[in-house]
């Protein structure tokens, strides 16, 4: 007979101690090896995040140069790019939108200062690759914001593991 009987002929419902130990430790097993890619990916989405809202950042200045008929930089934070940004006008620094630090990402550029767009929306330094990536994770691949000399942004990724070398 397949019922478990209980005390006076009874069927009893429910898990035995033995079952109830074993689901434990199984979903013990499972959480701990989910644990760690479950950590990476959510580096991964950081990197993905910061590289989104940097590109954000670049299509608002670019326009709003354009828009403006002004001069718009964004000015990276006192520590660099990696501490936040601002979107300005040029003239009387008005600031447009902020952007606060970056938490477990690292960002390198090809050149310090400010990203500067002119009256007509194109580039007028030499910022023009962003490198953001992270040294936690090897396999998260970096992301680059590119800004081309006519001021079009994109978004590049990393294809030789490499954030050394921006996104080749």
């Amino acid at each position: 007979m397949n019922a478990r009987m209980g005390i006076g002929g009874t069927r009893s419902r429910g898990f035995t101690i033995v079952e109830l130990m074993i689901v434990i430790v199984i979903l013990a097993i499972l959480s701990s090896v989910a644990a760690p890619a479950f950590r990476e990916m959510i580096v991964a989405s950081r990197v993905r995040s910061a590289a989104s809202d940097l590109y954000e950042s670049v299509l608002l200045a670019r326009s709003e140069a354009i828009k403006r008929n002004a001069a718009i930089d964004i000015v990276p934070g006192a520590g660099g790019w990696a501490a936040g940004w601002s979107v300005q006008v040029q003239s009387d620094s008005t600031v447009m939108s902020t952007h606060e630090a970056l938490t477990g990402v690292t960002v390198s550029s090809n050149a310090s200062g400010n990203l500067s767009f002119k009256l007509d929306g194109r580039v007028s330094t030499n910022v023009r690759q962003i490198v953001l990536y992270t040294t936690e994770y090897a396999t998260v691949q970096a992301r680059c914001v590119y800004v081309d000399a006519a001021g079009r942004p994109s978004v590049r990724t990393d294809k030789d593991g490499d954030a050394a070398n921006g996104c080749v």
